[in-house]
């Protein structure tokens, strides 16, 4: 064993690189270049600096900066050997398509994949000159994309001899038993980024760069020599265990890694419900074969095998791979289709396809329940795919789940975590399904990985766990599962589980008797390497309770707490929500977002429960808020004075599905009567008509014209440049002593170049005199940090401060946005009778400071 030298611990507590591992502190790579990669070999590196290379014409995220940085790298190196090398690229972020060209001829590409990878090309005999070489590294896209690459190093030897110059024998076994289990094995360098490894995919083993699973608990690899660290995991449910290597030419290792089960989950099965393979949906890289070995090596029970288009028996493949005791695979399909993607499940091969061509949710629902499926999820419903978004702004408010073009959704369930395909804000599908729930859709939350691949985004990441018997994972009652989850008796886990009991035993799914208590139970699970800080109720999707969690490492029940509630005015739904930060743990990278909807992002583990309904107004069933609005209606005959008056004993969300109901009616949410009748509303009305009418605002701009022409004539004649503005102040963005405002300015006509003198005017004061105007001229493009100074009764000043500029051009129309902050101490002190105006032009709207979300219409002058 030479100079080996081994650190290993059993349920290790190390904090598995809890900092980025954006390329490592110097003596890092200083071990790197004595020990590894392909020590032994004559080693040379080309190139030691970090390059920063960008593809597309902007920054892909803030944390990279907005300066320009280059296409492509070109590096001359000289050479005189003609024999067999390697090259060696240590990469980082890289999500789109990059060749790594050699004297003119293609090698290869990047891998696709946004982990720091330590990766190789074989250079055969020929491949390198006499004299001067020129690599380069270069976009094969036009997409955004910002990639790092470093430690270009060039080895005189062939790849195969490389990547087998030690060799390395892991068990993974069972901490309770000893038995040998299904893992994965993670192999990183000193700086954290995965090493490729010598060894190929085969019966019961899947292998990309620096991961290999295991369906038996054995995993044999070659690694070039150097300084490695190694972990065994299993999933969610297990703890990791880890051990370190410093590897020198020749050496034969073998080593015992034992993991333990850490979360609880008795009588509830892991299942993904998003489940894909290349061998039958064509993109991606892990083949049935590879697909099964990965579903057991991270603990999936339940795996629902969604092809695009086409529905797939995986019970063979796992048979044959020896791992199907470890999981009961499912037949689903993704019916993929122009209007948006659906899995459907459980199906046999033999039933009928649905019909992928539809251009209607009518007729995809039509399609689908011919099937005869018990579960129909609407999938990732914030992504653009074939040029449609379920739930695009622009046809759907969401927090009154209202359908702008009228289209009805008869799915039964929805994801509201995607972990292939996250969203900006990690909350922003669970809010969606808020918003479901309380327009009367009964919508079972998911949780699922939509993984195509072996290593890029971990199968069973986030996951749904479905209340049904699970002592044997290979024998799991299908019908039953699909039932329940049909029911809502689910937890959605995303590295944490939100676990809700109220009166001792109602959970996700049920429905609490009128004479129940209303003790509400809340544990929240995890292994002991995700991390949870905070713990919050929802009620009809309003937080209630919340709770900070200090013991936040703990394995298993990382917090635990009751909570006993008043009893509500009218049945509502309990959801309990747990989060934590989300850190670089290569055995468990989180992905970022598939289509941020933001340049900044910062990563979190989220756990929910399904929703457990309060029956409070004794009816023996869960009544929703769209229906306690209808009621309101019905009994105002839909006038808005009594209908507020109606509305007084109900929260926000009635609230907000009552300005719902209006605008059906032809009564839009900024109607100055509206406003008007609200001044003598209850706080949650006044919250619920706001919270609506700002997201409705929100949503006409993407709509085509937002205004009627009767109103707006002068602002809309498409052979001038002309401009309207809009405001939402919403405090939920931002830190308890202030509230924002985005102000968005509209130019429509021929030319993209908005006005540079087009006046924006915000006037603040308890009434349209109080106070002095101050107008300014929003900047026509570009970044910067702008203050506006707001002159207040007595001289006083309020500093607005534009943090934020955006702008998105197109042929025939662009949107500029800057976004301010003031303190809403100063807006108490100005609006001394609880009241702000905010004008623009000659239109106004009065505010209350205490509402959380305000909206304001408003328009400007003609341009000049």
């Amino acid at each position: 064993m030479g100079d080996l030298q081994v650190a290993s611990a059993l349920g290790t507590r190390e904090p598995y690189g809890r900092r980025s591992p954006r390329f490592p502190r110097r003596r890092a790579l200083a071990l790197a270049l004595l020990v590894g990669p392909g020590a032994g070999a004559q080693t040379r590196v080309l190139d030691a600096r970090t390059h920063h290379l960008r593809s597309g014409a902007r920054a892909e995220w803030q944390e990279r900066g907005t300066h320009p940085h280059p296409r492509r790298l070109a590096l001359d190196f000289r050479s005189t050997s003609g024999a067999e090398h390697t090259l060696s690229i240590r990469q980082e972020d890289v999500k789109q398509r990059w060749d790594v060209v050699l004297n003119g001829r293609v090698l290869g590409q990047l891998q696709q994949d946004e982990n720091p990878i330590v990766a190789y090309w074989p250079l055969p005999v020929g491949a390198l000159r006499a004299g001067t070489n020129t690599l380069r590294v270069e976009p094969a896209d036009t997409i955004a994309d910002d990639v790092w690459v470093r430690g270009i190093t060039l080895l005189d030897a062939p790849l195969e001899d490389v990547l087998s110059q030690a060799s390395v024998e892991v068990d993974v076994v069972d901490a309770d038993g000893g038995e040998p289990l299904p893992a994965r094995v993670t192999v990183v360098d000193t700086g954290g980024a995965l090493q490729t490894v010598g060894g190929a995919s085969a019966r019961g083993r899947a292998i990309r760069p620096g991961i290999v699973y295991t369906g038996d608990g054995r995993a044999t690899f070659g690694l070039p020599a150097g300084a490695y660290r190694i972990f065994a995991s299993r999933g969610f449910e297990y703890g990791v265990d880890s051990a370190r290597l410093v590897l020198r030419r020749g050496d034969r290792v073998r080593r015992r890694l034992v993991v333990r089960h850490e979360v609880p989950t008795p009588g509830w099965v892991a299942s993904d419900t998003h489940v894909h393979s290349l061998t039958y949906s064509r993109h991606g890289d892990a083949t049935a074969e590879e697909r099964v070995v990965t579903l057991a090596g991270e603990g999936v029970e339940l795996p629902i095998v969604t092809e695009h288009n086409v529905q797939v028996d995986l019970d063979s493949t796992a048979r044959a791979a020896g791992v199907r005791d470890f999981f009961t695979p499912v037949v689903g399909n993704e019916v993929t289709t122009r209007v948006g993607h659906f899995n459907v499940w459980p199906l046999t091969v033999r039933a009928p396809v649905p019909d992928s061509q539809v251009r209607s949710w009518d007729a995809a629902f039509r399609t689908i329940e011919a099937t005869g499926a018990h579960a129909v999820i609407l999938n990732h419903a914030r992504d653009i795919h074939a040029g449609f978004r379920p739930f695009d702004p622009a046809r759907h408010v969401a927090i009154a789940g209202l359908a702008l073009d009228g289209w009805e959704l008869r799915a039964n369930a929805m994801e509201v975590v995607n972990s292939g395909a996250q969203q900006t804000d990690v909350h922003r599908l669970l809010l969606d399904w808020f918003g479901m729930l309380n327009a009367g859709h009964r919508l079972t939350p998911v949780g699922a990985s939509d993984s195509h691949d072996v290593g890029r985004y971990v199968v069973g990441q986030a996951r749904t766990y479905i209340r049904t018997r699970d002592e044997a994972p290979g024998r799991i009652d299908v019908a039953d599962a699909a039932e329940r989850f049909r029911d809502g008796a689910v937890m959605v886990s995303f590295g944490l589980l939100a676990e809700l009991t109220v009166a001792d035993r109602f959970g996700p799914g049920d429905v609490v008797p009128a004479t129940a208590s209303l003790r509400v139970d809340v544990r929240v699970l995890g292994p002991a390497w995700t991390r949870a800080d905070r713990i919050t109720l929802y009620a009809n999707g309003r937080p209630i309770r919340s709770a900070r969690i200090v013991d936040r490492d703990a394995a298993g029940v990382k917090w635990r707490g009751t909570w006993l509630l008043p009893r509500p005015a009218h049945d509502v739904f309990l959801v309990a929500v747990a989060e934590g930060p989300g850190e670089f743990l290569p055995f468990w990278p989180i992905a970022k977002p598939y289509q941020p909807a933001a340049a900044e992002w910062s990563p979190h583990v989220i756990g929910a429960s399904g929703a457990v309904w309060l029956d409070v107004d004794g009816d023996g069933r869960p009544t929703d808020a769209h229906a306690y609005a209808a009621r309101a209606m019905a009994a105002s005959s839909g006038e808005i004075g009594p209908l507020v008056d109606a509305l007084a004993p109900y929260d926000d969300a009635v609230a907000a599905q009552a300005a719902a109901l209006l605008l059906a009616r032809g009564v839009r949410p900024t109607r100055a009567a509206v406003w008007a009748a609200l001044r003598r509303a209850s706080p949650a009305t006044r919250r619920g008509f706001a919270e609506f009418a700002a997201e409705w605002l929100a949503s006409q701009p993407a709509r085509g014209d937002p205004h009627p022409k009767t109103e707006y004539d002068a602002f809309t004649d498409s052979t001038t440049r002309s401009v309207s503005v809009y405001a939402i102040v919403d405090t939920t963005l931002a830190p308890p002593d202030s509230f924002a405002v985005e102000l968005v300015q509209r130019w429509k006509g021929r030319g993209t170049s908005p006005p540079s003198d087009a006046p924006l005017e915000l006037g603040l004061g308890r009434t349209s005199a109080g106070g002095l105007t101050v107008s300014r001229a929003l900047k026509p493009s570009g970044p910067g940090r702008a203050a506006v100074v707001f002159l207040l009764d007595g001289g006083r000043r309020i500093r607005l401060e534009q943090s934020e500029y955006v702008s998105n051009g197109g042929e025939r129309m662009t949107f500029e946005t800057a976004r301010y902050r003031i303190s809403t101490a100063d807006l108490r002190r100005v609006a001394e009778s609880q009241e702000l105006r905010v004008r623009i032009g000659e239109r106004e709207l009065w505010i209350d400071p205490g509402w959380r979300r305000v909206a304001a219409e408003m328009v400007g002058g003609r341009p000049p």
